[in-house]
């Protein structure tokens, strides 16, 4: 199987069905249908009706890592974001999403209830300021 991104139908069988992301945008027909245990063994396999684009993944990852960094600590938002991209090669940069959008997928992240990270403070009264 070659490097693409597939999302799972729902199927409330006792198998997996996964089809291309690039289903809409090229009518791509690949999926391949995997069982639902541990092994996840693969049943079925079709082909892309497109090229691969390796910079989607790129970007896909990129904003995963973003994610991460979102979760483990309070860096600035544009610090984080700057950080990330300064990283990426132009190609993988230009096709991030906007810097505004990016930024709430970091505040969704870091407003997530079931969360291990400190939440942002609500007052003035919430911020935990060390005294030296």
């Amino acid at each position: 199987m070659d490097i693409s991104i597939f999302f799972i139908v729902p199927n409330g069988k006792n198998k997996y069905i996964w089809r291309c992301t690039e289903y809409n945008k090229y009518k791509c027909s690949s999926c391949f249908t995997s069982t639902k245990d541990e092994t996840g063994t693969i049943l079925k396999e079709s082909c892309h009706s497109h090229a691969p684009n390796g910079v989607n993944i790129q970007v896909r990852e990129l904003m995963e890592k973003i994610k991460d960094n979102a979760k483990s600590n309070q860096v600035c938002t544009r610090n984080l974001i700057s950080e990330a991209v300064a990283t990426v090669p132009l190609v993988v940069a230009a096709q991030l999403p906007s810097q505004s959008l990016i930024s709430r997928t970091i505040r969704r992240v870091r407003s997530c209830k079931d969360q291990v990270c400190p939440q942002n403070p609500l007052t003035v009264n919430d911020l935990n300021i060390g005294t030296s």
